[in-house]
């Protein structure tokens, strides 16, 4: 089978946040790995592969097919025939609430920022995850001492002054429509009743009801909604660890510890951790290989 991206885009909210700009590749039959930092379209550009999306621009050719002209119910076909999906988070539909194209920030105590970056992340039964919240874990690593807080920019494409605009708008051209249904646009729809709550706002209020002060309220939530963080999932549910052998106990060239020769280390065994994006995997596969040929070489001799 093969692929063959023709100048995709995509973009999102009417062009202002663009995942996609310009970007052409082919991928005939073979073993591909995707890198990039949080935000980078890693996403985008698996579901458009995958046939769970379509670019805004451009042409997605599978087997020589132009996707762009075929039916939802091909597209289904393709999937169901072609294409299988390992997914990175097994519990996201219908227990969790994805939130694309936010950006996080990680405060301690002392209102210092740890972390902050712009990507995907999931409100899950537990707590948050995602992208940028595994990302954040790496520099949140002192729970005994240090009281975290995360602060999410609902809306980082827009300032102040376009988001004001925004829900003007919104609620000058609905204006005998319930409140709450004008926030779903904003937001998605199972944060709609946290949203009320915190903003002490009752079911059924209309749009034109809402006054200045529960507007500008609202605004400050959008840009920084905040969650307090009482302490990270346990061990066993890591998808990447920290600490391990020290890197300046292990020969880099093959890998072979320093202080007992014959014995090789490999992957997250080592104090090596990177964000997620595949980093952790290529670390782990090029570690994997060159530990395993050192091995090697060293008993033929």
């Amino acid at each position: 089978m093969e692929l063959a991206l023709n100048r995709i885009s995509k973009t999102y909210k009417k062009g202002s946040v663009k995942a996609l700009d310009n970007f052409s590749v082919i991928l005939t039959p073979g073993v591909y790995g995707l890198l990039g930092p949080n935000g980078a379209g890693k996403s985008t550009l698996m579901n458009i592969l995958g046939c769970l999306d379509r670019p805004t621009l451009g042409h997605y050719y599978l087997d020589g097919h132009d996707t762009a002209a075929m039916t939802p119910d091909e597209l289904s076909d393709i999937r169901n025939r072609k294409i299988g999906f390992v997914f990175q988070t097994f519990n996201l539909i219908g227990r969790t609430s994805a939130l694309k194209n936010v950006e996080l920030t990680a405060l301690n105590g002392k209102n210092k920022v740890q972390f902050r970056d712009f990507g995907e992340l999931l409100f899950t039964h537990f707590g948050v995850s995602g992208p940028l919240v595994l990302s954040a874990s790496a520099h949140l690593r002192h729970w005994d001492r240090e009281q975290y807080r995360l602060s999410i920019d609902l809306k980082p494409a827009l300032d102040r002054e376009k988001l004001e605009a925004r829900i003007l708008r919104d609620l000058g051209e609905n204006p005998n429509r319930d409140f709450e249904k004008i926030l779903a646009g904003l937001v998605p729809h199972s944060m709609v009743p946290v949203i009320l709550e915190r903003l002490e706002i009752p079911a059924g209020l209309k749009a034109n009801s809402v006054t200045k002060a529960q507007r500008r309220a609202l605004e400050e939530m959008l840009k920084g909604f905040t969650v307090s963080v009482t302490g990270p999932r346990p061990v066993a549910e890591a998808i990447v660890t920290s600490g391990g052998v020290k890197v300046n106990q292990v020969q880099p060239s093959t890998m072979e510890s320093k202080l007992t020769p014959g014995l090789y280390f490999a992957g997250e065994i080592l104090d090596v951790d990177a964000y997620t994006g595949g980093f952790n995997l290529q670390i782990a596969w090029s570690t994997g290989h060159l530990a395993g040929t050192s091995a090697a070489v060293a008993e033929g001799e």
